[in-house]
């Protein structure tokens, strides 16, 4: 018995098509590479965005005139503006302000009084819960004492906010 002619020729030419099929598609895909210059991926995360301010300050109370206390937001809301007219030593007055996170993260913040002239005492109650939701509001409480200053004198400072996201550093 002897060998069938054309066998390994059959063989032979299906092992070369095969190669031949895996070099034309190794060379398409680098081709196709090549013409387009790379592939780019492009997109975008959004988590939302931290935005606190104060919304409001009210007198709540005030020793008798001639002296008065007000208060208005300024900066977007970022600070809250106090001014004291015709001030006089013993003078007192009772803000309470609001705080609203107008974002969509919940923030921890929190009061800070800056740029208070000398002769003035200030003291901040801030509102109990330290984490404000998305929309959620507070108040929170502002004395001011008159030490020794100069009478019926103009004196002005400002609350600042301090604030983070509420899960930051943890």
């Amino acid at each position: 018995m002897g060998r069938k002619p054309g066998k390994p020729a059959a063989r032979c030419y299906t092992v070369l098509a095969c190669l031949v099929l895996v070099v034309s598609l190794a060379l398409l895909g680098a081709g196709m590479a090549s013409w387009r210059e790379g592939i780019e991926l492009r997109g975008a995360v959004a988590t939302g965005y931290i935005d606190v301010a104060f919304t409001g300050c009210t007198v709540a109370g005030e020793s008798a005139a001639p002296s008065r206390a007000g208060a208005y937001p300024d900066d977007g809301g970022k600070r809250l503006l106090i001014f004291i007219r015709d001030a006089y030593p013993g003078y007192y007055a009772h803000l309470r302000y609001r705080l609203t996170n107008l974002g969509t993260i919940p923030v921890r913040c929190a009061a800070r009084a800056a740029q208070v002239p000398p002769g003035l005492e200030v003291e901040i109650a801030q509102p109990d819960e330290a984490t404000y939701r998305p929309g959620e509001s507070r108040e929170g409480d502002l004395y001011i004492t008159v030490g020794a200053v100069q009478e019926e004198a103009t004196y002005d400072f400002s609350l600042v906010l301090v604030f983070t996201q509420w899960n930051a550093g943890q």
